[in-house]
């Protein structure tokens, strides 16, 4: 029998783009609920800032440790079939963490929660850099990782929401760990591309031949060093965000955690970005790390004063530079994952992700919000550590602007070489 090229309708290209979005909220809020509840899980488990900074750090470690085993599994099997199983193992966790009467179980179930979510933004973003022409990636990856944004945006609104009604931080992670569930029913009947031949084995020699070669792409090794940098500031960020205004201005969870939620919105925008990067690609073949490198000029100098300012300025007038920060993180990620796709094969591209996450989340993403604890606890836990903590690791996102400079020699020719032609699963 012929094999047929895989080629989605309009209808099902947006239909899995928005299951798949969808998703990606669920999976953020998952995340971010933990932020609005630290307060109080620290005053039940009598946890140190130190401590209680390992909570979001051991969900990226879990992250981090995963992300390579799961991208390899979405690059060798359906990737119907891998993301329902990642769902199901962080919605589990996500309850289990409710649960928890010891410090332990806490850490335990956090870093669970890190191992089902580890690949599925490599999945999802892999499934989607071939369903659209490589012309709209910007925009397309920029709408899917919009829901990261929103995603926490409305773990935040809906756990505030839901603590100051019931007095229980527990009950938010029933209500997405539920939802979360469901979810992946839906996913399973999306239609697939083929990942490899008949008689081929799941790992093959010839698949990790390829796999191999990624490292010989020099526009995806500084990618990935960059990213490391970056994922030290944008990752603390979200974690240390509530506890801060919660110390600057004395805001209760309900207030803080409601106007960051309403505050995520504003990532509606993040398709914008990514629109703006790819019109920028058109006219210059370096267009989307330009566009990256003056997202980083300006956010990083923002985010410093923002920190410095907290508990001095109004509360109000804070939000709206912090609002600012958000919009230029909402356009700045999916445009640093696009490069990645623009570069890689597609046989190999969930796995490049997946070690491109790996080295960024263990180097970076873990690290970061680690450290601000550590600042914090080296000032007695005041707002001044916070605000040390979070200044330092905004300015390490300055070292990423060397890497994206030093692309610009490299990405044209490393992109160009490069196929999104698939078939279509059986």
């Amino acid at each position: 029998m012929e094999e047929k090229q895989y080629q989605l309708s309009r209808r099902a290209a947006y239909t899995t783009l928005i299951v798949l979005s969808i998703l990606q909220l669920i999976d953020f809020a998952d995340r971010s609920i933990l932020a609005i509840s630290l307060p109080y899980i620290k005053n039940e488990f009598s946890l140190t800032d130190k401590q209680a900074g390992m909570l979001p750090a051991l969900l990226q470690l879990g992250i981090a440790i995963f992300t390579v085993p799961s991208a390899m599994l979405a690059d060798r099997w359906a990737r119907r079939k891998i993301i329902p199983l990642m769902d199901l193992v962080w919605s589990t966790f996500t309850l289990l963490t409710s649960l928890a009467t010891r410090p332990w179980h806490l850490f335990v179930a956090r870093f669970m929660v890190g191992s089902g979510e580890a690949g599925y933004a490599v999945a999802g973003q892999t499934w989607l850099s071939v369903i659209f022409p490589k012309s709209a990636r910007s925009r397309v990856i920029s709408i899917f990782t919009m829901c990261h944004q929103l995603g926490l945006a409305l773990g935040l609104f809906m756990g505030g929401f839901l603590i100051s009604r019931t007095g229980m931080w527990q009950v938010p992670f029933y209500f997405f760990g539920f939802i979360g569930l469901a979810m992946a029913f839906v996913v399973y009947f999306l239609p697939d591309y083929k990942v490899s031949n008949q008689n081929e084995a799941l790992f093959d020699k010839a698949y990790f031949r390829s796999w191999g070669e990624i490292f010989r792409i020099r526009t995806y090794v500084f990618n990935m060093i960059g990213l490391i940098f970056l994922y030290a500031g944008a990752n603390s960020i979200p974690s240390w965000t509530p506890t801060l205004l919660m110390r600057a201005y004395g805001s209760g969870v309900a207030k803080v955690g409601m106007t960051l939620g309403f505050l995520g919105l504003l990532t509606f925008f993040s398709p914008l970005g990514g629109f703006l990067a790819d019109r920028w690609q058109g006219r210059d073949q370096c267009g989307r790390l330009k566009f990256t490198t003056l997202l980083i000029i300006v956010t990083m100098p923002v985010g410093i004063v923002l920190w410095a300012s907290a508990g001095i300025i109004p509360f109000y007038l804070w939000m709206v530079g912090y609002g600012f920060l958000l919009i230029c993180l909402a356009f700045l990620h999916p445009v640093t994952q696009t490069i990645m796709h623009d570069v890689v094969p597609v046989r190999v591209r969930a796995s490049a992700f997946g070690t491109q996450n790996f080295i960024a989340q263990l180097l970076g993403g873990f690290t970061g919000p680690l450290l601000v604890g550590v600042i914090s606890d080296s000032f007695r836990r005041g707002i001044r550590g916070l605000k040390w903590g979070l200044g330092a690791s905004t300015a390490v996102m300055a070292l990423t602007i060397i890497t994206m400079t030093i692309n610009m020699k490299y990405y044209p020719s490393d992109s160009s070489k490069i196929s999104d032609v698939v078939l279509a699963e059986k």
